[in-house]
């Protein structure tokens, strides 16, 4: 019998056929996955920098799913379509699902969690593909561990998928707004006094290396600001301190 925590809106969206068709031919071709073809695909909600909102650029799970809640998480099979999304998002995303995809309620008596489906409902042996930049790397282990002991593999896919097949149907670009330095009246402290600080903080630790991913935080450190996340004074960055440098990697040109 059809569990009633689980169901699947009859009405369609415009591309969404085509956009699922589309991924799919992307999971049968071994050189994007350096392999063999994947099962299935998770698409995250997160960025690369784990951060709380995402840029119009960055919204992969929205793109293929047209489901536009805060949170969730999509997985895409070679004859399915699955989203997982918790109890404040349930109506929206019924509305919003085209009929190619199969709502699970998060947090429903029956319904099980993501990882919990692909274990159980995939064949042995069947590859689970991921963009692991948009995995922290608890949860990537927390993943790869559940799947191995299933008899499935969790695959690191480098080229992200969706972007691929997002390129066909005009993926917003990335912001190109000017990065811009506070002066010291707004910031209070230098970033060289900040560097020095967290310098201190390494060598109580025994650090030798500190990487920064969180655009908070790097946008902190260097007291610069941007606008690659509306409503969000932060830019893409990583910056990388040591005993002896304080490296900021980003788009020189927009300084």
């Amino acid at each position: 019998a059809a569990n009633p925590q689980i169901s699947a809106d009859p009405r369609t969206m415009e591309d969404g056929g085509a956009k699922l068709k589309a991924l799919r031919v992307r999971m049968r071709d071994p050189k994007l996955q350096q392999g063999l073809p994947l099962d299935a695909y998770i698409i995250p909600t997160d960025d690369a920098h784990q951060s709380e909102y995402v840029s119009e650029c960055d919204k992969r799970r929205q793109f293929i799913s047209e489901f536009t809640g805060s949170a969730g998480t999509a997985v895409v099979t070679r004859d399915g379509a699955f989203l997982w999304t918790d109890g404040r998002y349930h109506l929206q995303a019924s509305e919003q699902l085209s009929r190619e995809w199969t709502l699970m309620k998060s947090g429903n008596k029956g319904v099980p969690t993501m990882i919990d489906w692909l274990c159980k409902e995939l064949s042995p042996e069947a590859r689970v593909g991921v963009d692991p930049m948009l995995l922290s790397d608890e949860l990537y282990t927390k993943y790869e561990k559940a799947l191995e002991e299933a008899g499935r593999v969790l695959v690191p896919v480098r080229v992200n998928l969706v972007d691929v097949v997002w390129a066909e149907f005009g993926r917003p670009l990335p912001s190109n707004d000017p990065i811009v330095s506070l002066p010291l009246q707004y910031t209070g402290v230098g970033w060289q006094e900040k560097v020095r600080g967290v310098r201190e903080k390494m060598a109580e630790e025994k650090a030798e290396a500190l990487v920064l991913t969180s655009l908070e935080e790097t946008a902190w450190l260097f007291n610069l600001r941007g606008s690659d996340v509306p409503m969000n004074p932060v830019f893409f960055s990583y910056a990388l301190v040591t005993s002896k440098a304080a490296l900021l990697f980003v788009d020189g040109e927009r300084l």
